[in-house]
């Protein structure tokens, strides 16, 4: 995604958290995702916290994340 951390904080309205062990800055979309910056290639990432996995955050997973988190009545 051709984006940083910042300016999808600011469009989602959900802000930077740094309360974690080594100060990583996160965007918590709900309990289970987080999205984060990769510190060296500053790609977005998306952390699922139930399995420990990560993948490069795209329009598909996020549509998803945020559909799941955000249903629409």
């Amino acid at each position: 995604m051709k984006t940083d951390l910042k300016n999808l904080s600011t469009v989602l309205k959900l802000a930077i958290k740094t309360d974690n062990l080594f100060q990583i800055p996160y965007v918590q979309v709900n309990e289970q995702f987080v999205i984060t910056e990769h510190f060296v290639t500053k790609e977005l990432e998306i952390n699922d916290l139930s399995t420990y996995s990560w993948e490069p955050l795209n329009e598909g997973n996020l549509k998803k994340i945020l559909l799941k988190s955000f249903p629409q009545n």
